[in-house]
């Protein structure tokens, strides 16, 4: 998403300031769709956050098999941990993850506070924009994308050369 865009996203969605390049992601652990709970970082490496709405969204279902077809790529890149985060229980994450065959952990943020952290909550919706952050092996973010409405998502291209640039 373009600078003005992500500088116009505070009066559109009250309340949210979406994390921004070059700023520290904040550290956090959450359960994935098996119960176990996974830390973010997970270690000195670059990692990928797919903010998706919850399980029955088609776009963030689309979003997340894309990503799934394309991890050999992300991790020709770099070692890449790749991680979905939605307000959707572990069950949930667990269905979505069989269905999709997805190759990354989706975890489980409930209550929205790991969301809230990273500035991209709906309170309207009660659920996460769509976002994507991109952040290197420092913890530095390298890309974010915040999707204006639920159908605005980076393409694949424009991720795997965010990724290029945090490897």
């Amino acid at each position: 998403m373009p600078r003005s865009e992500i500088d116009e996203l505070p009066a559109r969605v009250e309340g949210t300031r979406p994390i921004r390049v070059g700023e520290k992601v904040p550290a956090f652990a959450a359960p994935d769709e098996r119960e176990r709970e996974r830390r973010v970082p997970d270690g000195p490496r670059p990692h990928v956050l797919v903010f998706y709405r919850g399980y029955w969204c088609p776009w963030c279902n689309g979003q997340l098999a894309a990503l799934g077809r394309r991890f050999d790529d992300v991790r020709a890149i770099a070692d890449t941990a790749v991680f979905g985060i939605s307000v959707d229980p572990s069950e949930r994450g667990r269905a979505l993850r069989d269905e999709l065959m997805l190759p990354f952990a989706l975890l489980s943020d409930p209550a929205g506070a790991v969301v809230r952290r990273y500035g991209v909550w709906s309170d309207d919706e009660r659920h996460s924009l769509p976002a994507t952050v991109v952040f290197d092996a420092t913890g530095t973010v390298r890309y974010v994308h915040v999707g204006i409405d639920f159908t605005d998502r980076p393409d694949e291209a424009e991720l795997l050369a965010a990724l290029a640039g945090a490897a």
